[in-house]
C-alpha cells in the first residue's frame, strides 16, 4: 500500500510539475505578445484585444478560418493564453502513450531526435516534446523546426528557445501545407527525409477548405519521409475525423504505412502513422492534369461526375463537373444523357457568361437536344438572367471542325442508352504531289481559283469513349473503334475491378471490367491509355494496384497506362 502511495505521489508530482511549467511558459509568451501589441498600438496600430477575441473565435471550423490573420500581436497573446498548454499537452499525451508501450519507436540511443511541427508556428506542439525529452529521451538532444504559413510567429522563437531549455533547440521556417511540397512556396521545407517525428496538430482541418490540392503536400511528404518516422495527425474532436482520414489515405497512397493504436484515446481526433521502408511503386498524385502528349485533364468517378478536356485542342468531353480549366473550353461534346456526364453543363454555361466569355457550343446526342434546351431555359428563369449557349445535335458519323487544326468525329458506343464516343483529330495539310513542284505564283493563283491543291491528313490524337461495353472494341466493330485504338491517347472507362462485380454483370450494366480490357490489350496501339470512370466503391490506391498487377500479367503490354479516379491519378505503367 505504501509503494502504491509513493507511485501515486510521484506521478502526481510529475503532473503538477508539467502543469506549472506550462502555466509559466504560457504567461511568458502572453506577456511577450502583449508587450508587442502595446508597442504596435503606441505606433498607431489597430490591433486590439477585441479583434483578437473575434479572430480567435473563428478557429472552430476549417471553412471559417479562410482569410483569418494570425499576425496581430494581441491575437497571438489570446492564442497563447487559450491554446498553448492544451495543445502542448495533447502532443505529450499521444507520444507518452506510444512510448509507454514501445520505447523503440524513438530509440533512446539517438544522440539527436529531429522533430518537424507543421502549422506549429506558435510552438504549442513543440512544447509537448519538451516533456517527452525529459521523461523518455533524457540523453538525447531535440532539434525542433516549426513550419508555419504565418511568418510573424517567428518573433517568438527566441522566447520559446529559452523556455524549452538547453536540450531542445527551436527554429522557424515558412511553409504552406495547401501547396505541394515540391513547389516554390515550400522551398524552405528541407531535411524532411531526416525527421524522426512529424506533427500535424490542428492544421489539417483548419486548412482543408483553402485549396483543392491540399492533400498533395501530405502525399509528397510521405514519399520523402525517412523509414520509421512517426507522423501524428490530431485535430478537433469529431468534426475533423473525415479530414484526417483523407490525409492518412493520401500519405498511404505514396508510402506503405503502419497505423499505430493508442491505448487511451486523447481528447481530440488522432491518427498516428509510422512510415515503412517500402514506398509505393506508383505514387498517387492529387492531380487531374496528366503528363500525356497532348496533356489530358480528367476528373471522373462513375455515377458521381465525369469530365475530360484537352486544353491545347480547346475541347471537352462530358460536363459532369467543372474543374481546372474546363470552363475555358469552348467546345463541349456530351457522350450521353446520364446525370453524372451532363449535370454541370448549366454551370459551365453560367461561369462562362459570368466571366464574359463567348458562349460555348455543346454537341449533344440528337435525342437530348430539346431536353438540354429546356434545362437551360429553366435555369435562366430561376436566376433571372440568360445562359447563352449553342446546342448542336450529334448523329453517328458526324464530324465537327473546331479549328484549322482540330476536327472531332462522333462514333456510336454500346451503352444502356444512346451514346457516342469522340475522337479529336489533329488536322495537317500538304501539297498534292501533282502541285508540289509548281512555282509559288501559280499555287497562289490556284488557291484563289479555289482549286483543291492540298491533301488533308487526320491523325487521331485523343479518343474518349464515355460509357460503353467492351464489345465496342470488338474486331467486327473496327469501323467505329478503329481510330480509338490508334489515337495517341485513349481515355476509356473501366468501371469495375475484382470479383464482387464480374465482367458479365459489368456488360449488363453497359460498362467495362478491368479483366475485359486487359484481355483485349493487344488491340490497343495507343501511346497512352487512361483508365477512368471507376466505381466509387474503390479507392484510388486499390485501383492503381489492381491495374498495375493486371497489366504486368499481360504479355507485350508496352504503352503508358494511367489511372484517373476523381482528382487523383497515378502512372501505373510506363
Amino acid at each position: 500500500m505504501r509503494k502504491a502511495n509513493k507511485a501515486t505521489t510521484g506521478k502526481g508530482s510529475a503532473t503538477a510539475a508539467r502543469k506549472q511549467w506550462f502555466d509559466d511558459a504560457t504567461l511568458a509568451l502572453v506577456t511577450n505578445a502583449q508587450e508587442r501589441a502595446a508597442k504596435a498600438r503606441g505606433k498607431g496600430g489597430k490591433d486590439s484585444a477585441r479583434e483578437a477575441r473575434e479572430r480567435s473565435s473563428q478557429l472552430s471550423t476549417s471553412a471559417d478560418t479562410v482569410g483569418v490573420s494570425f499576425a496581430g500581436a494581441a491575437f497571438q497573446a489570446d492564442y497563447f493564453s487559450s491554446k498553448f498548454a492544451k495543445r502542448g499537452l495533447l502532443v505529450y499525451a499521444i507520444l507518452q502513450d506510444l512510448l509507454a508501450k514501445n520505447r523503440s519507436l524513438i530509440p533512446v540511443s539517438l544522440e539527436t531526435v529531429t522533430v518537424a511541427s507543421f502549422g506549429g508556428g506558435p510552438g504549442t506542439d513543440a512544447a509537448g516534446i519538451v516533456w517527452i525529452q525529459r521523461e523518455f529521451l533524457a540523453s538525447s538532444r531535440i532539434q525542433c523546426t516549426l513550419f508555419d504559413y504565418e511568418t510573424s510567429w517567428k518573433r517568438y522563437v527566441k522566447t520559446l528557445d529559452e523556455l524549452f531549455g538547453d536540450s531542445v533547440d527551436v527554429c522557424f521556417r515558412p511553409c504552406d501545407v495547401t501547396q505541394g511540397l515540391n513547389t516554390d512556396s515550400n522551398r524552405h521545407v528541407c531535411e524532411v527525409e531526416a525527421m524522426d517525428v512529424l506533427l500535424f496538430c490542428y492544421v489539417c482541418h483548419e486548412t482543408s477548405a483553402r485549396q483543392n490540392n491540399v492533400l498533395q503536400f501530405y502525399a509528397d511528404l510521405a514519399v520523402q519521409a525517412k523509414a520509421g518516422a512517426i507522423v501524428i495527425l490530431a485535430d478537433v474532436k469529431t468534426t475533423s475525423k473525415q479530414c484526417l482520414e483523407r490525409v492518412a489515405e493520401a500519405m498511404a497512397s505514396s508510402r506503405h504505412v503502419t497505423r499505430l493504436a493508442l491505448a487511451k484515446p486523447p481528447n481530440a481526433e488522432a491518427i498516428v502513422l509510422r512510415m515503412d521502408t517500402k514506398k509505393c511503386i506508383f505514387p498517387l498524385s492529387v492531380m487531374a492534369h496528366l503528363d500525356t502528349n497532348p496533356q489530358v485533364s480528367v476528373h471522373s468517378i462513375a455515377g458521381v461526375a465525369s469530365c475530360c478536356y484537352v486544353e491545347s485542342m480547346d475541347v471537352a468531353f462530358d460536363m459532369g463537373i467543372v474543374f481546372g480549366k474546363a470552363v475555358g473550353r469552348k467546345h463541349v461534346f456530351i457522350t450521353h444523357g446520364h446525370i453524372d456526364h451532363i449535370k454541370a453543363l448549366p454551370g459551365h454555361a453560367g461561369e462562362r457568361s459570368l466571366s464574359k466569355a463567348a458562349p460555348a457550343t455543346y454537341y449533344v446526342p440528337a435525342p437530348l437536344v430539346e431536353h438540354v434546351k429546356q434545362i437551360l431555359a429553366t435555369f435562366e428563369i430561376m436566376q433571372e438572367s440568360p445562359l447563352p449557349a449553342t446546342i448542336v445535335a450529334v448523329e453517328a458519323g458526324m464530324s465537327f471542325r473546331i479549328s484549322h487544326t482540330v476536327l472531332v468525329k462522333a462514333f456510336p458506343t454500346v451503352h444502356r442508352v444512346p451514346s457516342f464516343g469522340y475522337v479529336a483529330y489533329a488536322v495537317t495539310k500538304r501539297l498534292s504531289d501533282e502541285y508540289k513542284d509548281l512555282p509559288r505564283d501559280e499555287l497562289i493563283a490556284l488557291r484563289k481559283a479555289k482549286v483543291p491543291i492540298e491533301i488533308e491528313t487526320l491523325t487521331p490524337t485523343v479518343a474518349y469513349t464515355g460509357d460503353t461495353q467492351v464489345s465496342f472494341f470488338d474486331p467486327n466493330n473496327e469501323a467505329n473503334c478503329g481510330d480509338f485504338l490508334k489515337a495517341n491517347v485513349l481515355v476509356t472507362e473501366c468501371t469495375y475491378i475484382g470479383d464482387a462485380i464480374p465482367p458479365a454483370t459489368a456488360a449488363e450494366r453497359g460498362h467495362m471490367h478491368l479483366l475485359q480490357l486487359s484481355a483485349m490489350q493487344d488491340r490497343f496501339q495507343n501511346q497512352t491509355l487512361i483508365l477512368t470512370h471507376c466505381s466509387p466503391r474503390y479507392s484510388a490506391k486499390a485501383l492503381a494496384e489492381a491495374v498495375r498487377l493486371q497489366w504486368a500479367a499481360v504479355a507485350g503490354a508496352n504503352q503508358q497506362v494511367w489511372l484517373a479516379h476523381g482528382a487523383e491519378s497515378a502512372l501505373v505503367r510506363g
